[in-house]
């Protein structure tokens, strides 16, 4: 799997960097610690959000914003912020 963490690889224009920064521009930091993976059926997107909405949000902006199937949407939804 490719794995993006952060920004770290949204100066590239592959798709990982595409789902990472459709999602990114869409909800700003409500997902925190938003992670784009590559797997063998399409995107996979992990992180933490305060809300189901914002979850869906996000799926939504892979799969109108990237065009490539997402195989997971991994995000936790929490009541209370996570301890870092």
């Amino acid at each position: 799997m490719v794995r993006t963490v952060g920004n770290a690889n949204c100066q590239e224009s592959g798709p990982i960097a595409r789902a990472w920064a459709a999602v990114h521009e869409r909800l700003g930091g409500r997902v925190r610690n938003l992670e784009v993976l590559w797997g063998p059926a399409g995107i996979i997107l992990k992180g933490q959000t305060s809300s189901y909405y914002f979850k869906q949000l996000a799926q939504q902006a892979v799969l109108t914003g990237v065009g490539l199937p997402l195989q997971a949407n991994d995000i936790r939804v929490y009541t209370k912020p996570p301890a870092n």
